[in-house]
């Protein structure tokens, strides 16, 4: 693994200006679960790491009748399938989470890194479509809501097409679902 510097931003705009100030040079660090094999693998060789896991609303969950369900997007797996909110109105994300690796790889990976990595193994974002998420996206200083649906597509070297929800400077806040049948189910 090639050597990098480590940053721990204490905010989402510090973590958004630094991203934008080392462009291409800078990766967003959660979980780590994918992140760090790429690494090791020399798949991708960042300059620097930019912890965003401790930043404040990141790990959260919460929900309201109106607005609905936000997610953090440094909260862990495991987190969010243990969630009784989300099991018991958001029952279909809750089962897809938990397919997701091992119990212990899920105590490390994140709803955000499972968004955002582009990874095959992207278990959580059938669910988040079916159930309509929005991903609040934090970037350039401003905040936006994107669909689930939106991607683009991006070559990673030996890995071939991925489909990655955010641009490089983007940093996936949190998940949210506004509307929602009893059941957690989209009918």
């Amino acid at each position: 693994m090639k050597k990098f510097d480590y940053v721990k931003p204490k905010t989402l705009a510090e973590a958004s200006a630094f991203m934008v100030e080392h462009d291409g040079e800078a990766r967003l660090y959660a979980g780590g679960t994918d992140v760090l094999i790429l690494m090791r693998n020399n798949f991708i060789t960042p300059r620097y790491i930019v912890d965003i896991k401790e930043i404040p609303g990141l790990r959260d969950i919460s929900f309201d009748e109106t607005a609905g369900l936000t997610i953090g997007a440094a909260t862990t797996l495991n987190t969010v399938a243990s969630s009784p909110v989300i099991r018991e109105r958001f029952g279909l994300l809750a089962e897809a989470v938990e397919t997701v690796g091992s119990y212990q790889v899920r105590n490390r990976a994140t709803i955000g890194g499972n968004i955002c990595n582009a990874a095959p193994s992207a278990d959580t974002v059938p669910a988040l479509l079916v159930l309509g998420a929005m991903a609040w996206v934090f970037g350039g200083g401003e905040e936006k809501a994107v669909a689930e649906e939106r991607a683009t597509t991006a070559k990673l070297q030996g890995h071939g097409e991925r489909v990655l929800l955010v641009e490089d400077d983007e940093a996936v806040r949190r998940t949210m679902r506004r509307a929602f049948t009893e059941n957690g189910y989209v009918a």
